[in-house]
């Protein structure tokens, strides 16, 4: 049975990491928000100025306002970003980060970092595979899939979103999920923080196509954090997001039609088979790694029943679950 002193221990680390997502989550959407707003109301003062009317704002003018708005506010993510790691520096202060954050590990050697890179890159598969359900759970409600991946995609083509997706953002979501969450949990146990943070990473991605993927890469980001080095996990993180999702598409556009979806699949398939492979060489070190890690009855409980994780998980969850009826909706 868990003593009240530790199930209050791992509470109010509840509330902690909680209360961090949702500091975090706000002051990204306020400063989009804010940027979008000012951009707005700077562009709308320089028309009256100009002389124009409010009859004169049709149509194709608002959409104009808007997607200049719009191209404005994505410079918020990177605020959002420099915001919320000076908070993280002033809380936490320098030696956090150096005691705990970047506390190394193991050694990452070559052949180490080629294995854990492929088991890292069969996450794209399994999107692959999700993206399929999902299409026929769409389909079955009678709307298109192209909505639901475009509320996930991130257009990379503006600086801001290319500099937030493919570089900065890494770096503060690692800095984040494998730097505060992941080692407050840890004297909790390895597995324990592995699973938690993993599953709060997917959760704050906010979207039903991207959840799931980020959870399971989640899992191989902990892995390498804890036994490696954070910046092996950043490295990973920067493989997936400027390598797969952004410098491999702009590459195979140039290929014959069809031509680099079939690159694609053939080498996630060999990816995948060879994890496999992998995981059965090695099945016995992943069981006695798992079981070398146990987690104390009623932590799984005590976290999540913290009122801000509560708050976290009541505006995340629901959000994700209602996407396809809302959009089934708004077509």
């Amino acid at each position: 049975m868990m003593e009240e002193t530790t199930r209050k221990l791992i509470r109010r680390e509840g509330n902690t990491q909680g209360g961090a997502l949702l500091v975090y989550m706000g002051i990204m959407n306020a400063a989009v928000i804010v940027l979008m707003v000012i951009s707005t109301l700077m562009q709308m003062f320089a028309l009256f100025a100009s002389g124009s009317s409010m009859p004169d704002l049709d149509d194709a003018l608002i959409n104009g306002l808007m997607e200049k708005a719009t191209e404005i506010s994505n410079w918020g993510y990177l605020l959002a970003i420099v915001m919320g790691l000076v908070m993280l520096l002033l809380w936490k202060k320098p030696s956090y980060f150096r005691q705990t954050i970047l506390v190394r590990g193991k050694k990452m050697g070559v052949k180490a970092f080629l294995l854990i890179t492929v088991i890292f890159l069969v996450g794209q598969q399994l999107f692959q595979w999700w993206y399929l359900l999902l299409d026929m759970i769409s389909n079955s409600l009678g709307i298109s899939l192209d909505a639901i991946l475009e509320s996930g995609n991130v257009d990379t083509h503006s600086v801001p979103m290319f500099l937030y997706a493919c570089l900065l953002g890494p770096v503060a979501e690692e800095i984040l999920f494998r730097g505060l969450v992941l080692r407050s949990l840890q004297p909790y146990g390895k597995k324990f923080a592995i699973l938690v943070s993993s599953l709060l990473f997917g959760l704050f991605h906010g979207n039903l196509m991207q959840a799931p993927f980020a959870f399971v890469v989640g899992l191989v980001l902990g892995y390498v954090a804890l036994e490696y080095h954070i910046w092996w996990a950043v490295v990973l993180h920067l493989i997936n997001n400027l390598g797969f999702a952004d410098l491999l598409p702009r590459i195979l556009a140039f290929l014959p039609q069809g031509t680099g979806d079939l690159i694609l699949t053939v080498f996630l398939l060999a990816c995948t088979v060879a994890a496999v492979v992998i995981f059965i060489l090695r099945w016995r070190e992943v069981r006695d790694y798992w079981k070398e890690n146990p987690t104390e009855k009623g932590t799984y409980s005590a976290f999540f029943r913290a009122p801000a994780m509560v708050i976290f998980l009541v505006i995340t969850v629901p959000l994700m679950l209602i996407a396809l009826p809302l959009l089934s909706l708004l077509q």
